[in-house]
């Protein structure tokens, strides 16, 4: 579940940017048979090489072709908002659960730190009296040393 190496966030990135521009070819291709059917229409009804009934069967054959890609696009653009926020939900877990692991990697590391700590507090004075008692000192020395003089 963990992505140390960040492959699985590549691939689901990836898999977004894919979707993202398959959303948009599929816009493109609505857009596109639209302009298709205007420039057609601009083309040749001012030149009147139909009659009446011919143009009806190509209005309707037009407009079947427009439901038809219509509905396609839109059951196309709906899967693919799906599968693109399925994809979102799973990077999302994946961040989350990358994210709980770093904060357990922490305390873990504040636990040893706070260790460390304790017996630093509790050995340091410890060796410093045990350095300090081994040392010969002559008689007094270690007195006068201790003492506050009291011109200064």
């Amino acid at each position: 579940m963990f992505d140390e190496s960040f492959q699985r966030s590549q691939v689901y990135f990836t898999v977004l940017e894919t979707l993202r521009i398959s959303g948009d070819w599929v816009d493109e291709v609505a857009k596109t048979y639209k302009q298709l059917r205007r420039q057609w229409n601009d083309n040749v009804e001012p030149s009147k090489v139909f009659d009446a009934a011919d143009w009806r069967a190509l209005e309707a054959g037009w407009d079947a072709v427009d439901r038809l890609i219509t509905d396609r696009a839109a059951l196309l653009q709906d899967r693919i908002d799906r599968k693109t926020e399925e994809v979102k939900s799973l990077r999302d877990g994946l961040f989350n659960a990358t994210s709980l692991r770093e904060a357990s990697k922490g305390i873990e590391l504040n636990r040893a730190v706070y260790v460390f700590t304790v017996i630093t507090v509790i050995f340091t004075p410890i060796s410093f009296m045990a350095v300090g008692s081994p040392l010969p000192c002559p008689a007094g020395t270690l007195k006068t040393f201790f003492s506050v003089k009291s011109g200064y």
